[in-house]
């Protein structure tokens, strides 16, 4: 019999932040609501959240019980696996995963589609304005092309370097959509996106445990100066632990989990401070006309990020890095990796195109 239940995000993981045996604190993100030790296997999970059968269910244990006991040694021993190992491999796939298989990206996903296409369709005469609004655009289970990306980003953040920070108090937190893309080298910058797999500064933050946080990052463009090279490791400062505390309350949908209760005091005032940064709908579409042609156009689709103000003790921006413009900053791609064969357009290839006519934002 299927499944009804489908997890985004996995039981195994959620575990290493109990309150008590399967049991999990839950702060809400936009509400007062509070729960001491709810239960853990009622969190996380979206009734056919990949279809109507098990299948990619039943792919993602196998994945999750690799990461599983390379979670347990990084916990146990408070170190990284090595670079390249099958360990490491493993735990790159998992924040793959963990990065496109929520319900908020799915979610997310539909509304760049609905805007895109509401926007490409804006302009049809055949349409109106109350027509167009009062259908909504996306998949039936948006969910599934994401996770095709899998591979992608994979192959994409490879050249990524890791590190694992540590909280001598144990007060990390993590939530429903746990890993989380920044860019503190692109900061400012809100006409683009600055968080794409292959963006120059990239970061990702993923807390593994109340003590234990990693990290990969652009390792051109940020140095971390107090690490031992050999493990990779530092120590958080009170103010890192709020910064990346700070991540999970603007990433997560609706909740964040954490071990202890007597906690929950920094939290609710943590999320007071912060509410401000939550973006409700993040998504933008922008759409530009072809400079001599009326009949084409060019669809921009990008996810706004807050502007965190980072700084952490541990990672600092290059000063190489730090002398270049903010606006050359987010040009070109960190590295070139290899692209899927472009198909043949449907007609004549009419030369490069240039679309500076602003025709409407979404």
């Amino acid at each position: 019999m299927p499944k009804r239940r489908h997890h985004f995000v996995p039981r195994f993981y959620l575990a290493a932040f109990q309150s008590a045996p399967r049991r999990v604190n839950v702060l809400s993100v936009d509400a007062t609501r509070e729960i001491r030790d709810a239960s853990l296997r009622h969190q996380c999970h979206k009734r056919k959240l990949y279809g109507n059968t098990d299948t990619i269910e039943d792919a993602l244990a196998v994945v999750e019980g690799r990461a599983a006991r390379v979670l347990a040694r990084i916990q146990s021993t408070e170190t990284l696996p090595p670079v390249g190992s099958e360990d490491d491999e493993a735990l790159r796939a998992l924040v793959a995963f963990q990065l496109l298989r929520t319900v908020t990206v799915a979610a997310r996903m539909n509304t760049a589609m609905d805007k895109m296409t509401k926007q490409a369709h804006s302009h049809d005469e055949r349409f109106s304005k109350d027509e167009l609004e009062s259908v909504h655009f996306g998949l039936d289970d948006p969910v599934l092309l994401a996770i095709a990306n899998v591979p992608n980003t994979l192959v994409a953040t490879a050249d990524l370097k890791s590190h694992l920070t540590t909280s001598a108090e144990g007060v990390f937190i993590t939530s429903d959509n746990p890993a989380f893309k920044y860019n503190q080298y692109c900061e400012g910058i809100d006409y683009q996106g600055i968080t794409g797999s292959l963006a120059k500064g990239l970061q990702i933050f993923f807390p593994l445990t109340p003590k234990l946080c990693f990290v990969l990052y652009d390792g051109a463009i940020y140095s971390v100066p107090r690490s031992d090279r050999r493990i990779r490791r530092t120590v958080a400062s009170p103010f890192d632990v709020a910064y990346i505390n700070t991540m999970q309350l603007l990433s997560a949908d609706h909740n964040v989990y954490f071990s202890d209760w007597e906690r929950r005091r920094e939290l609710q005032d943590l999320r007071a401070h912060v509410r401000h940064h939550r973006m409700d709908d993040p998504t933008v579409v922008v759409e530009y006309g072809h400079d001599t042609d009326p009949n084409r156009s060019l669809l921009h689709t990008f996810e706004r990020t807050p502007n965190l103000k980072l700084s952490l003790s541990f990672m600092k921006v290059r000063w190489r890095a730090r002398s270049v413009s903010l606006h050359d900053r987010a040009h070109g791609y960190r590295k070139e990796v290899p692209m899927s064969p472009i198909p043949e357009p449907p007609e004549a290839y009419r030369g490069p195109a240039t679309f500076s006519r602003f025709l409407g934002r979404r």
